[in-house]
């Protein structure tokens, strides 16, 4: 995967990433505006977890977001998520709504990035991503796994699926399998 930037903010491969050049992302909840300053003040990118809102349509989606940028300023990148129930999210949406909503919040102009869910139909991962091709939104590939942490293989295999699906940004979370947590093998990561 290639470096991303993003209103003058690099993201790095895992592969070209030393300590002094990571990235902090800070996540901010959509129904509650009010430390979305202090989160563009503090981080690098925020996120905007869209699926915290309790009118969940594209109108009141492209209001908060102009909410969100005019408190974080343009110099902050926003990434916008809409984390659905069987992710782990708040959002309860049939794949067909999940994918309106995306393509709305890219043709809106007003996200950087947009998470989409790797598990969503494939038919609607490639309209959010023709969307986001065309209104210059990148996209981040995501898969969450609240049950165990897999073989690292199909860790890595997932990931390398959504690159080969067309991420610019693949993100996988795992549950921890004890309280130590887990390490990746070595070269994993690459």
């Amino acid at each position: 995967m290639p470096a991303i930037t993003v209103r003058g903010v690099t993201l790095l491969p895992p592969r070209d990433t030393a300590p002094t050049n990571f990235k902090i992302l800070v996540p901010v909840m959509a129904n509650d505006l009010s430390n979305a300053a202090a989160a563009g003040a503090a981080g690098d990118v925020v996120e905007l977890r869209l699926d915290a809102l309790s009118i969940l349509d594209a109108p009141n989606v492209q209001n908060v977001l102009c909410a969100a940028r005019a408190a974080i300023g343009q110099g902050v990148p926003l990434l916008a998520t809409i984390r659905t129930k069987k992710e782990g999210g708040l959002a309860d949406l049939t794949d067909a709504a999940y994918g309106e909503l995306g393509t709305a919040i890219c043709h809106s102009g007003l996200a950087d990035l947009l998470d989409v869910e790797a598990s969503m139909a494939p038919a609607v991962i490639a309209a959010i991503q023709q969307q986001a091709r065309e209104s210059g939104v990148k996209t981040v590939f995501s898969s969450h796994n609240f049950a165990e942490t897999p073989p690292t293989e199909t860790m890595v295999n997932t990931l390398t699926d959504m690159v080969r699906r067309g991420a610019d940004i693949a993100k996988l979370a795992v549950i921890a399998p004890h309280p130590g947590g887990y390490r990746p093998p070595a070269g994993s990561h690459r």
